[in-house]
């Protein structure tokens, strides 16, 4: 998945990488049903990813297009974690994608983010997914 004026750095299936830091708004954030694919990942803190939109149709996904923001958690990762995390989130349509996050201390880093690659609604319901 691709489209024109989209970062260079989008994945979708059998990519290899090193990957350092992902960052998570849905369900795989603390307290959420799928947060124990994260295992063996370290808590960076809260941050939220500017360009991109949020929207929860059934589930929550991130559009890369301007509106809500969107707000979420960073971990520090190895690749055992994104491979697991990857089984989740490539069947059900998503593509990882490299950006830049922004914590709530105002450091910037640049994370791993699951997107959708258009939205199914036309409206932004949140910007902040609760489990």
């Amino acid at each position: 998945y691709k489209s024109p004026g989209e970062a260079p750095e989008v994945f979708l299936k059998g990519a290899g990488f090193r990957a350092v830091y992902l960052f998570v708004y849905g369900t795989l954030k603390r307290g959420c049903v799928n947060h124990w694919l994260l295992q063996g990942a370290e808590y960076v803190g809260e941050a939220y990813a500017p360009g991109f939109t949020l929207y929860v149709d059934l589930i929550p996904y991130a559009v890369r297009a301007p509106g809500c923001m969107v707000e979420g958690e960073v971990y520090e990762v190895g690749e055992e974690v994104v491979e697991r995390v990857d089984q989740l989130e490539f069947p059900a349509g998503y593509a990882r994608a490299r950006t830049r996050v922004v914590l709530k201390d105002g450091r910037r880093l640049a994370a791993w983010i699951y997107i959708h690659p258009e939205a199914r609604s036309r409206i932004c319901l949140a910007e902040r997914y609760q489990c």
